[in-house]
């Protein structure tokens, strides 16, 4: 089937997931509620389960809907990578690099680590994502940054 390559479906349904709500979600995408609804139709036929419940404050996930939207994650990660997977066969070292940090690491370590990076590797850049520790944990699990430092 072709539904089955589409990525789009799977994009709306971590998007409903992230922000809790259909309404805010076809907001977001300025497209209305029923095409939304039609995406999440979509991806609970693809997994065959039932992947969000309706909550008084909008949707939650189900189970099964937690399982889908960390696979979701780590798709989309992937796919995100694909330029630096293509570089990387090819012996180029350019794009972006994604580092997390607690605020000690941030402050006193990443800016010393980063500065020699691009000294060595000047195509790149880096991105320095800054936050308590648990953020940086969340981020790193979530698969928003590859690399994360905590601690003091």
């Amino acid at each position: 089937m072709t539904e089955d390559y589409n990525l789009y479906p799977m994009y709306v349904f971590r998007l409903v997931a992230e922000m809790g709500s259909v309404t805010r979600a076809a907001q977001y995408l300025s497209i209305s509620q029923p095409a939304v609804s039609a995406h999440i139709r979509t991806m609970e036929r693809r997994c065959g389960e039932q992947l969000l419940e309706r909550t008084p404050r909008g949707v939650g996930l189900t189970p099964a809907g937690e399982v889908v939207v960390k696979m979701s994650n780590r798709i989309f990660a992937l796919y995100r990578d694909l330029p630096k997977a293509v570089d990387d066969s090819l012996g180029k070292v350019r794009g972006e690099v994604v580092l997390a940090a607690s605020s000690t690491p941030g402050s006193w370590l990443a800016p010393e680590i980063l500065k020699r990076f691009i000294l060595k590797y000047p195509e790149v850049k880096p991105v320095l994502m800054v936050g308590d520790s648990g953020e940086v944990l969340e981020m790193v699990n979530n698969y928003t940054a590859p690399i994360g430092f905590i601690g003091d």
